[in-house]
Parts: structure tokens; C-alpha cells; sequence
């Protein structure tokens, strides 16, 4: 799952990346590992845009895994991003993988966020365990769609002046996100 958005706001990079921390930070079990990567020289025209890669494609090692594996092995890369961020959040039967990329541009800022669900093989009665636990807090699917909606939430709540459009994903609608209360104010 992705999803890009566009942020438009006169706040700086350490403003918008850390509105970005606390809101991916609000749905992950883990810690949240960031970076603030030098920008460019000179702030490009365009916004960048993530790569999912996979190291393995094309050798024997990716072969022997198939094609399941493979989509384990996949990197995320953010080239050129001035905020980078990698967290998981683990539940009982699969674990979401989150990326965010933060690029700065003449414009603003894209956040490029990409959430990866692997579910872990299980038993029977592991496997109702896991039934039981979605029953009552959702599915790996819809935390990675929360992750997305809250994140640019505390955005929207962090930067005053910010202006936030969804500019794709998949899925491609996202309910409950603040740009889209943004039209009605």
C-alpha cells in the first residue's frame, strides 16, 4: 500500500518532519528510525518520488525465495528526501512495515508514505487468535490506512497554515482524512 501526499505550508523542514514523526508515531509498536539527510543544494522544481526495489531480483537467491519472498525482501529508497522515516508495528499474525519520505520542493513538501502487510503463516489456533484480536482492533490492512489518515491528521493539527492534498495510493480513498475535512471548512 502507498499513498503521496502534497503539503503546502511556509514551515521548514524540522516543523514538518517532526509534525510527521509524532503523527506515523501515534500507531506503531515500535521505535520510529528517522533521518534528516542533507537537502540539495538548491530546492528542486519537482517533488521526488520513492522506489520499492528488491536487491535479490534477477540473482539466484531471489529464484530460490519466490515470488512470496520476494515481496518480504522489498527496500524502500528515498533518494534526494530531506526527512526519511522506517518503523513496524507488530500484532498477533502479521506485522506492517512503514516508510515515509519527505520531499521538499519549490511548491512544499510531498510525504510519500508506503506500508507493507506481511502476514505470518499460522495454525489453527493461532489463526483464531489472530481472528479474535482483528475482531476487536481491525485488520494489518486498516492500520496501514490509519497510519496514513493520522499521520497527515497531526500534520494538519501540528502546522496551522498546512494545506494538505491526497494526490494518490492505493487504496485510493482514504475516509476520516483531513484534506478531505479541509474542503468542507
Amino acid at each position: 500500500m502507498y499513498q503521496v501526499f502534497d503539503i503546502q505550508t511556509d514551515e521548514g523542514i524540522e516543523t514538518v518532519a517532526e509534525a510527521t514523526s509524532n503523527g506515523i508515531q501515534r500507531n506503531i509498536s515500535g521505535t520510529l528510525e528517522t533521518a534528516l539527510p542533507i537537502p540539495p543544494s538548491e530546492t528542486p522544481s519537482e517533488p521526488g518520488r520513492f522506489e520499492v526495489t528488491n536487491p535479490f531480483e534477477g540473482t539466484q537467491v531471489g529464484a530460490l525465495a519466490g515470488d512470496t519472498a520476494q515481496l518480504q525482501l522489498s527496500v524502500v529508497s528515498c533518494d534526494g528526501a530531506v526527512w526519511t522515516g522506517e518503523a513496524e508495528r507488530d500484532v498477533t499474525g502479521a506485522q506492517t512495515q512503514v516508510h515515509g519520505c519527505l520531499w521538499e520542493y519549490e511548491e512544499g513538501y510531498h510525504l510519500d508514505l508506503y506500508m507493507q502487510v506481511l502476514d505470518e503463516d499460522q495454525g489453527l489456533i493461532a489463526g483464531a487468535i489472530t481472528e479474535g484480536v482483528e475482531g476487536i482492533v481491525g485488520n494489518p490492512r486498516e492500520w496501514a490506512e490509519q497510519i496514513a489518515v493520522e499521520t497527515t491528521e497531526t500534520i494538519d493539527q501540528d502546522i496551522e497554515d498546512a494545506e494538505i492534498t491526497h494526490i494518490e495510493g492505493r487504496p485510493a480513498e482514504l475516509e476520516g482524512a483531513p484534506w478531505i475535512m479541509q474542503e468542507t471548512r
